[in-house]
C-alpha cells in the first residue's frame, strides 16, 4: 500500500487529485469518511478531480453523470484486486 496524502490534505467534503506511481486517483472525504479511486474517467478520460463535489455525487467537468461515492469505493476494491 502507498501513502497518498495526509488527512489535512483533503478538508471536509471536497476531493482532490494525487499522482501515485505514475497512476493518477482521486481522494474524496465525505462525512469524514476516505475514499480513493481512480481520478481518469473511463468515459472520456475526463481528469475528475476538476469536478465538483456535491453532497455524496461527484458531478463530472465533461458531462453531468453522478456517480454516488458507495459505487466508487466498490470501484476502488475491484482495482485493488488487480
Amino acid at each position: 500500500m502507498e501513502m497518498v496524502c495526509n488527512i489535512s490534505d483533503v478538508p471536509l467534503d471536497t476531493m482532490k487529485g494525487f499522482n501515485v506511481k505514475d497512476n493518477y486517483v482521486l481522494v474524496a472525504n465525505v462525512d469524514d469518511n476516505f475514499h480513493v479511486v481512480d481520478a481518469v474517467c473511463p468515459h472520456m478520460s475526463g481528469f475528475i478531480p476538476v469536478g465538483k463535489l456535491e453532497n455524496n455525487f461527484i458531478i463530472s467537468c465533461l458531462h453531468t453523470v453522478l456517480s454516488m461515492m458507495l459505487a466508487l469505493e466498490n470501484l476502488l476494491k475491484t482495482l485493488m484486486m488487480k
